[in-house]
């Protein structure tokens, strides 16, 4: 049995809210169990757990603990404040607002995994180092950072922040497959091979859509939703802008992205 401590909420980069509880370190076979995930917030709504409860829990495969039941709920309760699921979803928190940070870093980390832009060396704690020092509130601030702008922040230091440099100059020359995916488009690396430039996926209807490998109706629905949202249009601007392979170029007859903003 153990006493829960904590109510924890992470936002993930898609905008699904996960719950994990903070525990007084509990000793079990050979470990000692200091939290346990709950799952989703709709679940944790159901258990209906605040800090001051008592729960069991045990150890599934690879030594996870998991939560069985509630033991001993506590008399006062305080239940947590938790995000609201409205607020957060595949086409939330592009740049970084009030209650946005989570998701945000999610997608930061995402962008930098080798399933984006593969930019070595950048975890998440290096990405709030430079939200927190000002240099990132939008998931393309990266490409106007300077050599002396890292060089400036403290925990970098000049060779670290010169390899970062370079690793962000790589990124600008990763192929165009590799970039809607790592701006959170919910398409495969297969279905993401297929496409030639932004001015093709302009263009895709959703019956072509549905033509790729396993496109169905209702996710060929979401990536056109995707791919029309104004906060995802902004940062196709700032791609076009910096000459991002695939994004400067627009065929006769298509009017330019600037333009089509213009009141």
């Amino acid at each position: 049995m153990a006493r829960v401590t904590d109510v924890e909420f992470a936002i993930g980069r898609t905008g699904k809210i996960a719950v994990m509880l903070r525990l007084d370190p509990v000793r079990m076979d050979d470990k000692w169990i200091r939290r346990v995930n709950v799952g989703s917030l709709a679940l944790w709504q159901k258990w209906d757990i605040v800090p001051g409860d008592h729960i069991a829990i045990s150890l599934m495969g690879h030594g996870i603990p998991h939560l069985k039941q509630v033991v001993w709920r506590e008399v006062a309760r305080a239940t947590p404040i938790a995000p609201k699921p409205e607020n957060y979803h595949a086409l939330s928190c592009f740049t970084l607002q009030p209650g946005c940070r989570q998701q945000f870093l999610a997608r930061l980390v995402w962008l930098s995994s080798a399933n984006g832009l593969n930019i070595n060396g950048l975890n998440k704690a290096g990405w709030q180092v430079l939200v927190d020092q000002g240099l990132v509130n939008n998931l393309l601030d990266w490409l106007e950072l300077t050599p002396e702008q890292l060089s400036a922040v403290p925990s970098l230091g000049a060779k670290r922040a010169q390899a970062l440099y370079r690793q962000f100059r790589q990124a600008r020359r990763q192929p165009f497959e590799r970039w809607p995916i790592a701006l959170g488009v919910p398409i495969s690396p297969l279905q993401s091979a297929t496409l030639q430039n932004w001015s093709q996926l302009q263009q895709m209807t959703l019956a072509q859509w549905q033509e790729l490998a396993g496109m169905g109706e209702q996710k060929a629905r979401k990536v056109q939703e995707f791919l029309q949202y104004p906060a995802f249009l902004a940062l196709v601007q700032t791609l076009q802008q910096h000459h991002i392979s695939g994004f400067d170029a627009v065929p006769d007859g298509v009017e330019p992205l600037g333009d089509a903003f213009a009141n």
